[in-house]
């Protein structure tokens, strides 16, 4: 939990991620596949579910938050 908590807190938006692949000179850039973080892992793992009750975020909202972070996979030529 703690490694994908470090993993997302560094996160930047995507088309912000895809103009710095062109701005380091990659072209023909491709998304070749997105993952979504999944609320529901929430309440498979128990320091995050602790920490989601202790901050009163209902499931509704964990899960439009989750729906924003995504891990992308990406195609380009350099």
């Amino acid at each position: 939990v703690e490694a994908y908590l470090r993993c997302i807190a560094g996160a930047i938006r995507k088309e912000e991620y895809l103009d710095a692949l062109r701005e380091a000179g990659f072209e023909e850039i491709t998304v070749a596949g997105e993952s979504h973080f999944h609320a529901e892992l929430i309440a498979e793992q128990p320091l995050l579910k602790e920490l989601a009750g202790k901050m009163n975020i209902p499931m509704s909202e964990l899960q439009r938050i989750g729906s924003t972070v995504v891990s992308l996979k990406v195609a380009a030529k350099k």
